[in-house]
């Protein structure tokens, strides 16, 4: 049967450059708002998405016109613009690089831990002349580099040319004198030894470490589209990088290109579409006991897709083999350093207890048009929103004495009356306390909300609901004064 199957569902992403519309490329080969070729090897995984999603694409409209002549029906159907569309997707937080990306523009501010991974090699009789895999380094400068190690069976094979690998990035592996799994893992070993940056050791089983030399975040070695099949994804620890993020206060938002395949039996059926110049509307990120995981719900703004005619994409990138962020203990306040959920300068003024936090952030975006074209082709961000909401128990009235009183100016800052600081936040989420973690520094609340509650004999004790959304800025325009993300994301999606 030929009926469309959940196996044959793929949403894939990747950053775009410079130029709006155009996907993450190093050779420079590819053009802005055009279909990514099958072979391109840089595409990006989303975090889990565990429900069925609903994509709407923008296409060109319809539009039915009536004459005074008609009777009760259209006299013509006329084909208008492509409007810009929302779409959101529901993901369970593993990575969170969604995030950053809804504040401004990521930079590196130093590259943490290095890569360490094992790949188990097979023997040659499993191996086809011109199959390879992809291996990503962290060269001297700190910037990504992708190579290609192909295997040559019989002395006839070739480098194969994919997308976005550059020749001199493509290494030959001779095994046509050799025989056994191990001895294929050596021949490798010693193509992956003369690369600069990385090491592979003289390996005595079939299976190989490949350590990087440099500290930073790199995507896992996996199989190109003429599989080895070998055994990847095998991390000893993670590359890790440190990327801050300056609250943008201009229109820009980094966007990205998506990829949305819907896989049938019979490939002519395949429903693959490419979208563009996609930009994070708003991000929800949820931490909440009942929820176990921390969620993240995003709604992206995207002025164009084009159906992708040059197939499926045919070199998948490797699943997040990492953690999600479990909700409570990924949540970290800390009173040494006076880094709380919710404090009055330094003063915590956290509920005692917290059953959920929600954050969002919204950047109200709005697209720009341009003679010749059908489709919009500048996202700017206008006003951005922020917004936190804590339920808890509390065993203390100062924020609800803060709610209802006004605000007055203090050395600059507006605080409620009777506060002697401004409430501001700590949001500091830690999967690893040194190489992966979220540290958000929220300036100055308005408390805009807060519920005003008496108990039902069976609630033991008081729950209180806030929410606070952005106060006045700083001196520099911004809400959020620091933002670290660091993370085993790489430089590919996070930098331009």
């Amino acid at each position: 049967m030929t009926i469309y199957d959940k196996s044959g569902q793929r949403i894939f992403f990747q950053r775009e450059g410079a130029t709006y519309g155009k996907i993450y490329d190093p050779e420079s080969a590819l053009s802005a708002f055009t279909s990514v070729p099958d072979d391109y090897p840089h595409w990006r995984r989303l975090d889990i998405i565990p429900e069925g999603q609903d994509i709407v694409l923008p296409i060109v409209e319809k539009l039915k016109k009536f004459d005074i002549s008609d009777s009760k029906h259209a006299s013509a159907i006329f084909s208008g613009n492509i409007e810009p569309v929302d779409f959101t997707l529901n993901m369970d937080a593993q990575a969170l690089e969604f995030l950053p990306m809804a504040i401004g523009d990521p930079a590196v501010t130093s590259h943490k831990q290095e890569m360490v991974q094992k790949i188990t090699c097979l023997a040659k009789e499993s191996i086809t002349n011109n199959d390879y895999f992809l291996l990503d380094i962290i060269d001297g400068s700190g910037d990504v580099e992708h190579h290609l190690f192909w295997f040559d069976v019989t002395t006839e094979g070739s480098a194969p040319t994919v997308t976005g690998i550059n020749a001199s990035n493509r290494h030959e592996v001779a095994i046509d004198e050799d025989d056994t799994a191990i001895e294929v893992a050596v021949r490798t070993a010693a193509a992956i030894n003369g690369v600069s940056g990385v090491t592979s050791g003289e390996p005595t089983t079939a299976t190989l470490t490949v350590t990087n030399d440099n500290a930073g975040a790199v995507q896992p070695a996996h199989d190109g589209e003429a599989a080895t099949d070998f055994i990847f994804n095998q991390i000893t620890q993670w590359g890790s990088t440190d990327y801050g993020v300056v609250e943008a206060t201009d229109t820009g938002l980094p966007s990205f290109t998506f990829r949305f395949e819907q896989r049938n039996a019979t490939s002519s059926e395949d429903i693959i579409w490419d979208a563009f110049g996609v930009v994070v509307e708003s991000i929800k990120v949820d931490v909440k006991f009942g929820d176990k995981i921390a969620k993240a719900s995003i709604t992206f703004k995207c002025p164009y897709a084009l159906e992708n005619a040059q197939g499926r994409a045919d070199i998948e990138p490797p699943r997040k083999s990492i953690d999600g962020f479990p909700t409570m203990s990924a949540l970290k306040e800390t009173s040494g350093s006076n880094y709380y959920i919710i404090q009055e300068g330094t003063t915590d003024r956290t509920p005692e207890t917290v059953d959920g936090i929600s954050l969002e952030i919204r950047n109200n975006v709005e697209f720009k048009s341009d003679i010749a074209k059908r489709y919009a082709i500048l996202a700017c961000a206008t006003r951005r929103d922020i917004t936190m909401n804590i339920v808890g128990a509390t065993g203390e009235k100062e924020l609800f004495t803060y709610w209802q009183g006004v605000y007055k100016a203090s050395d600059g800052d507006w605080i409620p009356t009777g506060a002697s600081y401004k409430l501001n936040s700590y949001f500091h989420l830690v999967r690893d306390a040194t190489y992966d973690y979220i540290f958000m520094h929220i300036y100055n609340w308005l408390l805009r909300e807060h519920n005003f509650h008496f108990m039902a004999v069976d609630e033991a004790v008081k729950m209180v609901d806030m929410t606070f959304e952005d106060g006045s800025s700083d001196t520099n325009g911004r809400i959020i004064d620091d933002l670290d993300f660091v993370s085993y994301i790489d430089k590919t999606v996070m930098v331009v």
